[in-house]
């Protein structure tokens, strides 16, 4: 059986017509014009350091982006997931002030992602079982984790002399100039997929956030995928925040708010990619590296303040969806918004 649907999904991907192949891989040639665009206006743009810069930004908003994934693809427009990733970052930062060693560094990091799963079941309890719309929930419990942030951080941009050279290390290392961000992006990408297309429970999550009901006529407990949804997404919001807060070395309450609609816009873009109008992990890397590319080349080319960025951030993203809309028969059906 297994056999049969590999190969069948195959053939479809060779029967694809010059309009579903140019719809597929629209986001990726478009980051190849922006790559082209940036170059000629300013080479600088593509100098080691900034590169380097952009692949470590991009990984951290794309782990956040994959676990905002997980919560979205069942169905769930979540809101909190910003907020989740610096609560397990404030955690580890308050923790590693203590002055603590290595073990200790462990054991905060452990504590970080044990927390922000705590308040992805609380999620998850308030959307399955308390019936709660998704969207009043999740800011309802951004509000709350705001508020936890916030204490933790003394409601400062929080940051210690005694964090040490281990809290640097897994944001600002690299291995051959790569940053071990990227790396370990690259291998939660790799994971995520196998996960997601090769795993029955991935393949509920699909089922569940594509029809609830049916899902549930045809025996899929979902339920138990919403919960499990929840928490693999807090879990990989969890490293993204603390992977941020070691790259920056500081964590305040601004660090969930900027994080949190880079990550959305990035799991937004993705369904416009590789299969447009499902959420999928090809997408969710390729457009975290085309809205960080956007954000770069703009700050390195046009001096008109932060406005000018946020115009042309939502300008791409609105032509990017726009144009798959138009490409595609019944534009984006297949992604869903529980608002």
């Amino acid at each position: 059986m297994a056999k049969k649907t590999e190969t069948s999904k195959i053939s479809v991907r060779a029967k694809q017509t010059p309009r579903e192949f140019f719809t597929s891989w629209l986001l990726l040639f478009a980051m190849l014009v922006i790559c082209v665009i940036f170059y000629i206006a300013n080479p600088r743009v593509f100098s080691a350091g900034s590169v380097e810069s952009m692949l470590a930004t991009a990984s951290m908003q794309g782990i956040v982006a994959l676990g905002l994934m997980f919560v979205m693809t069942t169905g769930v427009f979540d809101l909190a997931a910003g907020m989740k990733s610096a609560l397990a970052a404030a955690i580890v930062g308050s923790m590693m002030a203590e002055g603590f060693t290595m073990g200790g560094y462990i054991l905060a990091i452990a504590l970080g992602i044990a927390a922000s799963v705590a308040f992805g079941v609380i999620h998850g309890v308030l959307t399955i079982n308390l019936k709660i719309p998704g969207f009043i929930a999740a800011l309802a419990l951004r509000m709350i984790l705001q508020a936890v942030v916030a204490l933790l951080t003394k409601n400062t941009v929080f940051y210690s002399n005694d964090w040490g050279e281990q809290f640097k290390v897994i944001g600002q290392g690299s291995l051959f100039g790569i940053p071990y961000p990227f790396l370990i992006f690259v291998a939660l990408c790799v994971i995520c997929w196998f996960f997601y297309e090769r795993t029955r429970t991935g393949r509920h999550i699909y089922a569940t956030g594509a029809n609830q009901t049916a899902a549930a006529q045809v025996g899929i407990n979902t339920v138990k995928i919403k919960y499990i949804s929840f928490i693999v997404g807090a879990i990989l919001c969890a490293i993204g925040g603390i992977l941020y807060t070691s790259r920056n070395f500081n964590v305040c309450v601004q660090q969930g708010l900027d994080i949190q609609m880079p990550a959305m816009t990035t799991v937004l873009l993705g369904a416009a990619f590789w299969e447009p109008g499902k959420y999928n992990v090809p997408g969710c890397f390729v457009g975290a590296l085309f809205t960080v590319l956007l954000t770069t080349g703009t700050f390195s080319i046009f001096t008109g303040g932060l406005w000018v960025n946020a115009l042309l951030q939502g300008l791409a993203f609105l032509i990017a969806l726009g144009l798959i809309s138009r490409t595609m028969d019944g534009g984006l059906s297949k992604v869903n918004f529980d608002m």
